[in-house]
């Protein structure tokens, strides 16, 4: 009797090395056939060529896992035609007619051409677009629906015509109808009668108004401070671009690490939206050193302090302090905003200034008062009074002098970050007078401008030229 040997098998093993095999298997075809056909289309050119370019490239299940081989190729060749039917109608092109032909150009690569032939476009022989709802009658929305892309006489293009209605819906949602939609919205199409009949009617809904304005994370910051920077108030018509205009004035703010402004549409009360202000406030206390060289003033180095709470009140005290080789500086600015405006703001100047040159001593304080408030985007203008009194030592003749200077300021600019500007041009006009009756040593009338442009260069850099 032969003793019965015991065999094991290592299944584990076996499947490991039967799927890495299949693997090369599955991966031999995708080799063989990257870019073996090509497409050649005729008989349509221009946006139609474009579009069939992209409709009729091969997919991808074909390019990546299956062998390119004629039985692949030829079954595909049967689905031209009513893939170019396909993407044709909605461009107003129906009854099209498609013969193709597969080449092989040489072992493993083939052409594919195509030969299309259109009949005449189909163009919209009828066109209704009506507005219902309490809106109908709003001018600003039937400036709209007059507006609609496609009038009658037009091909007949899906694409245009859903552009039209998400333009046509959208203005209606601008305009405070947040609940506006097309309960009919239809394109008949009889190709015997060559008739292409659209029917599109919007219902706007109730109009939508501004309701309570809700903030969280507002930190120290008083509420009346934090209300002017909304682009709207409670009752105005809803509007997202007011939405967006008011997160981009407490962006500009410099005084938030993070503002998110939305409308809480769950809880709408009424015809009342009201809105949610989340703020994250940053720092209170910033220091910015720099340092520079001035052909005038030598090597330096400087010291910017803000605090941008003074007092609880959304009040900013600045404070700077410049050190150089033949110029010292330093100056205390204190910024009341207005209460109401956004683009307003008093500011409240005390400093001293050094100059040392090789042919003069002179120290120079100064007090100042400014109010500043915006003229538009770009323009803004400014009113103020300065006293200053000076003390000079030129070849050892010591000199004192007073000035009181009322002006004007008229500051035109142009940037592209008001927070971190890397293009940008600003230009600055200045009028001043003393009179010698008035706390003055003299009467003089002066007149100054200045400009500077920035010029973006690679890795964030830029270049400031000053004149």
């Amino acid at each position: 009797m032969v003793p019965r040997q015991r065999c094991e098998v290592n299944w584990t093993s076996i499947k490991s090395r039967f799927f890495i095999m299949l693997c090369c298997l599955l991966l031999l075809p995708a080799f063989a056939c990257a870019e073996t056909l090509k497409l050649d289309i005729q008989g349509v050119d221009g946006e139609l060529k474009a579009i069939l370019e992209t409709a009729l490239v091969l997919p991808a299940s074909m390019q990546d896992t299956a062998s390119l081989n004629k039985r692949w190729l030829k079954h595909y060749q049967r689905q031209v035609a009513k893939l170019v039917s396909s993407t044709l109608e909605p461009y107003g092109y129906f009854n099209t007619q498609t013969d193709s032909q597969l080449l092989e150009e040489e072992p493993g690569h083939y052409l594919l051409r195509v030969n299309i032939r259109t009949a005449e476009a189909q163009r919209i022989t009828a066109l209704k677009l009506d507005l219902s709802g309490p809106g109908a009658d709003l001018p600003e929305l039937t400036k709209l629906a007059n507006e609609f892309p496609l009038k009658q006489g037009d091909i007949l293009r899906q694409d245009i015509y859903e552009q039209g209605k998400a333009a046509l819906k959208q203005g209606a949602v601008n305009l405070g109808y947040l609940d506006a939609d097309f309960v009919e919205h239809q394109i008949q199409v009889q190709l015997q009668q060559r008739r292409a009949d659209i029917n599109l009617k919007l219902d706007t809904g109730v109009r939508y108004r501004f309701g309570l304005t809700l903030f969280e994370g507002r930190g120290s910051y008083p509420e009346r401070f934090l209300r002017r920077y909304l682009a709207y108030s409670e009752n105005d018509i809803f509007s997202y671009r007011q939405l967006g205009q008011t997160q981009l004035n407490f962006i500009n703010a410099d005084l938030f690490r993070s503002v998110n402004v939305y409308a809480l549409d769950k809880q709408r009360s009424g015809d009342r939206v009201p809105v949610q202000v989340a703020l994250v406030p940053a720092p209170r206390h910033r220091f910015r050193p720099g340092i520079g060289y001035g052909t005038d003033t030598g090597a330096r180095v400087s010291l910017n302090y803000r605090n941008l709470n003074l007092l609880r009140r959304g009040h900013e005290l600045q404070g700077d302090l410049s050190l150089a080789e033949r110029e010292q500086s330093i100056s205390t600015t204190y910024i009341i905003p207005d209460q109401d405006r956004l683009d307003s703001r008093t500011l409240l100047r005390v400093g001293v200034n050094r100059e040392d040159t090789d042919s003069y001593v002179s120290r120079k304080l100064f007090s100042e008062a400014e109010y500043q408030r915006s003229l538009g985007q770009r323009l803004s203008a400014s009113v103020f009074v300065r006293l200053t009194q000076e003390y000079s030592n030129i070849a050892d003749e010591k000199t004192r002098a007073q000035m009181l200077l009322p002006g004007v300021r008229l500051i035109w600019r142009d940037i592209d970050n008001s927070l971190r500007p890397r293009r940008g041009t600003q230009f600055q006009v200045e009028l001043q007078g003393a009179e010698a009756t008035l706390l003055s040593d003299t009467s003089l009338l002066q007149l100054s401008a200045g400009g500077t442009h920035l010029v973006p260069l690679p890795r964030d850099f830029s270049l400031l030229v000053r004149l």
